[in-house]
């Protein structure tokens, strides 16, 4: 009981570690956003440095936290595995809604890499909370 306890304390916190990151990733793409009417005469460049910071933001949650994500599945319970889903929810509505804000600056849409097919129950999770399934991600 004590290995097996070690081992998902061990994936939650890695878990949590790295949801922190992408947090810290996604938050600093906020700085150049309010700098766009701050500094009218470097909308562009602003734009374009929020654009880059979310775009790194992004390829972090679609590589490192998909792959802890996957681990926690295979060590967590029932419940904690539900919670993560829920965690990775919020954590995709915040990441849409700042593309949509620089798509909205940029009057284009942005490349958000390879779709991968949701896990079932996860598109009406999104739905519940705003996501629109008729826009495109």
């Amino acid at each position: 009981m004590r290995a097996l306890r070690e081992s998902r304390r061990a994936t939650y916190l890695a878990f949590a570690e790295a949801h922190e990151r992408y947090l810290d990733l996604l938050s600093t793409t906020l700085i150049p956003l309010s700098r766009i009417e701050r500094f009218p005469s470097q909308r562009e460049e602003w734009i374009e440095k929020a654009h880059k910071r979310w775009n790194q933001a992004l390829k972090y949650r679609q590589n490192e936290i998909q792959k802890i994500r996957a681990v926690l599945y295979l060590d967590a319970t029932r419940p904690v595995a539900e919670a993560a889903l829920e965690v990775t929810m919020r954590f995709a509505l915040l990441s849409n809604a700042t593309r949509r804000t620089i798509e909205a600056l940029k009057s284009q849409g942005l490349d958000t890499g390879p779709i991968t097919p949701p896990r079932p129950g996860y598109i009406d999770r999104l739905t519940e909370d705003g996501l629109d399934p008729e826009t495109p991600a």
